[in-house]
């Protein structure tokens, strides 16, 4: 994958730290990948962070509202 601006880069850098950590892969076994699996990766990796955000959104509004809103 070609390296861009410097969020681009960023954001392979973390995508490849993280698939590497929760699989045990090597860095051999991350250049053998197809660019479009890499592609894949980062696409989840932003789903996932984007619903990390609404559920602590909807925490934060849940926690903050009146008590009887709560139930």
């Amino acid at each position: 994958m070609t390296k861009g601006t410097d969020s681009e880069e960023m954001t392979y850098l973390t995508v490849k730290a993280q698939w590497m950590m929760n699989g045990g892969r090597s860095e051999e076994d991350w250049n053998a990948l197809p660019l479009s699996t890499i592609k894949l990766l980062t696409v989840d990796m932003f789903a996932r962070e984007e619903r990390d955000m609404d559920l602590m959104a909807g925490a934060i509004v849940k926690a903050f509202s009146p008590k009887k809103d709560r139930e």
